[in-house]
């Protein structure tokens, strides 16, 4: 998983981190296993932040990178986004 990058470079675990298009949670249960307690997720899909609520995310939030997000810029310290950016889910708009 893409995520192993952060596990192995960013030593704080009580890092805040956002999850963008965290779908059903399945970095969330990386995040877990790796003892990272402080992340939150975002997706586009009610459907899948209702599986994601089982990953012990602390906020999920319904929402679209391609509109307004629905928390301040420097919320977070670590930005996590895996299989986002492509030309059928967010484009380089977004950045």
């Amino acid at each position: 998983m893409h995520s192993q990058f952060l596990f192995r470079y960013f030593k704080n675990k009580q890092a805040k981190i956002i999850d963008v298009r965290c779908v059903t949670g399945l970095v969330g249960v990386e995040l877990e296993k790796s003892r990272f307690s402080n992340y939150d997720g975002i997706d586009l899909s009610q459907e899948m932040l209702d599986i994601a609520k089982q990953r012990n995310y602390s906020k999920l939030f319904l929402g679209s990178l391609n509109e307004m997000l629905p928390f301040h810029t420097d919320e977070y310290d670590v930005e996590l986004c895996i299989g986002v950016f492509t030309h059928v889910h967010v484009g380089c708009k977004a950045f």
